[in-house]
């Protein structure tokens, strides 16, 4: 006898997601065990399947879950999802600059044993929305026990787990261990950063779609594709205890406690404060989480010259030069070391090949007294700029601000930038 094997696809009608065979794994009567091993899980995509695990875990079954930390695209309510809705969890990191990156779905029982693997992580996009592919095979057991397939996927599991350095079981403890440590970029919330698509899939809203694999550009870009108009099922909603949890998470730890290391770990510059401590983990989600802290941590302030403020044609910037202001502030470290430290910051060069880091901040904008919303910018910071001249070393691109500032004269004005208690940054004008 041979395994059974079904190709698997998603997001359209006629396939079948990697949600829907875990769906079915976990409600098949011959199965005792449910592995699932992936790069990244959410706790958008985790949430969609705990009623399922529930139901499997009361009627004994049992389950384990390993995920990786790489590409930034961790979440500390991801790793908290996956240590209290799985029986076990575990994540795994090698350091070695291999980017851990399976997605293997394993389920078992004395008389059988089902297998998916292919390209969905555990994120509401990977398991329902994302155009994915995988193979399923199904085992019936013993005649099929040794088959080799079956044999080798126990084996990476099980050397997985059993990694004595490169994985470790998830606790709360270690969880907050990740988040304190520089070398590990773990975002505190999982609300999106960059601009969120025009159309959402069915049942799924803004923050649950991977921004990793969305386009963005500009309303004048010319589209050169168009949204396929065959039949897609969507996802189901995120339940409200679920937002109400995951509400509840973020809160408790904003982004300005995750890690701000690069990619490849090679950011390693210790925080100057550790994170806000977590409270104790509630055994059920609060029914009004607490809203967020708008207590300013720090901040910084400066009058607009003519060429910050978009007047000075001649010298035209579209920076806003990061200065000493009206701060007593080593201003050619503070921004990168202290503002804005917990930022994703990327090294890159400039245009002479010389080296910057580059870091994408969403700021709540005000100007002259009216509101533009959550906006972000880029922030550079370059130390050959000082060039030991007392020089600006950090700028503000202006980005789509640019435009406002030379429709309206702002030199002289005041301009505040501001870091919350939450993570969160405002900047101000007038």
């Amino acid at each position: 006898m041979a395994p059974e094997l079904n190709f698997r696809t998603q997001p359209l009608e006629s396939s079948s997601s990697a949600a829907a065979f875990i769906a079915d794994a976990l409600e098949d009567p011959r199965i005792e065990h449910f592995t699932a091993v992936v790069a990244w899980a959410r706790y958008r995509g985790l949430a969609r399947l705990a009623e399922a695990l529930d139901v499997f875990h009361s009627g004994g079954g049992q389950s384990t879950i390993v995920v990786g930390l790489d590409e930034g695209g961790a979440t500390r309510p991801g790793l908290i999802g996956a240590q209290r809705l799985f029986t076990n969890a575990y994540v795994f990191h090698d350091p070695t600059a291999m980017t851990f990156h399976p997605k293997v779905y394993l389920a078992e029982g004395p008389t059988a044993a089902r297998l998916l693997v292919g390209s969905s992580n555990a994120t509401p996009g990977g398991l329902f929305t994302n155009y994915e592919a995988s193979l399923e095979a199904t085992f019936l057991l013993p005649d099929e026990g040794e088959e080799p397939a079956l044999l080798d996927v126990r084996q990476f599991i099980d050397g997985l787990k059993s990694d004595p350095r490169s994985a470790h079981e998830l606790t709360d403890d270690f969880i907050e261990e990740l988040m304190q440590n520089p070398r590990y970029r773990i975002a505190g919330h999982e609300r999106r950063r960059a601009p969120a698509p025009q159309q959402t899939p069915t049942g799924l809203d803004a923050d649950d779609v991977d921004e990793t694999e969305t386009t963005t550009g500009q309303a004048d870009d010319p589209r050169l594709f168009q949204s396929s108009d065959r039949s897609k099922p969507g996802a189901p909603p995120l339940s409200p205890d679920a937002r109400a949890e995951l509400e509840a998470l973020e809160t408790d730890v904003p982004d300005s406690a995750r890690n701000p290391a690069s990619p490849g770990g090679t950011n390693t510059r210790p925080a100057s404060a550790p994170p806000p401590a977590v409270p104790a983990t509630p055994a059920t989600p609060p029914a009004s989480p607490a809203a967020p802290a708008t207590v300013s941590v720090l901040s910084w302030d400066k009058n607009l010259s003519s060429t910050d403020a978009q007047q000075n044609i001649g010298h035209g910037t579209r920076n806003l030069r990061l200065v000493r202001g009206n701060r007593e502030i080593e201003w050619t470290t503070w921004f990168r070391d202290e503002l804005f430290q917990y930022e994703n910051w990327q090294a890159d060069l400039d245009v002479n090949q010389n080296p910057i880091e580059l870091a994408e901040v969403e700021f709540l904008v005000t100007i002259g007294g009216q509101s533009h919303g959550r906006v972000e910018l880029t922030v550079s910071h370059a130390p050959h700029r000082e060039s030991q001249q007392a020089n600006h070393a950090s700028v503000l691109q202006w980005g789509p601000l640019a435009r406002v500032l030379r429709d309206t004269d702002y030199t002289g004005d005041l301009v505040e930038i501001k870091r919350l208690a939450d993570g969160s940054y405002t900047l101000t004008i007038g």
